[in-house]
């Protein structure tokens, strides 16, 4: 609930406290790692990210690395990561929605829409790709 409140440093003191309480699993990285990151905290958000990896590899992790590192203008680093997401599971929509995001912002209109739309034939459920795909650029 602290992270939801925008109580970042708070809920990054929660999680690590909770770390020590039980088990450590990848949710709790996860989690903790998006506190992190909101905290500013970026480089210490990835680490508990590669951690959760190491329990559970999955493309939604991944997907979270390259958000942090896509946050942080990182755009090599956070293709890679969608691209080792895309590898995992080249069903998992939102790697194509995150892919679509960099491409919007590197001013990529067509690739972004053509990687919203894959994001979509995916998941026609996926309202961040069907709002990306609403908006119209510049």
């Amino acid at each position: 609930q602290q992270y939801s409140e925008n109580r970042c440093a708070e809920a990054v003191k929660s999680y690590e406290i909770a770390s020590r309480l039980g088990p450590v699993d990848d949710r709790l990285l996860i989690d903790w790692a998006l506190a992190l990151e909101c905290a500013g905290q970026s480089t210490e958000a990835v680490d508990k990210l590669r951690q959760a990896t190491i329990l559970n590899n999955t493309a939604h992790i991944h997907t979270q690395i390259a958000v942090v590192y896509a946050k942080h203008n990182k755009v090599s680093e956070a293709l890679a990561e969608l691209a080792r997401a895309e590898t995992i599971d080249p069903s998992y929509d939102m790697t194509y929605f995150y892919r679509g995001s960099i491409a919007q912002a590197l001013g990529d209109r067509a690739e972004a829409q053509r990687f919203y739309r894959r994001a979509l034939e995916l998941n026609p459920q996926n309202q961040a790709a069907r709002d990306a795909l609403a908006r119209r650029g510049p």
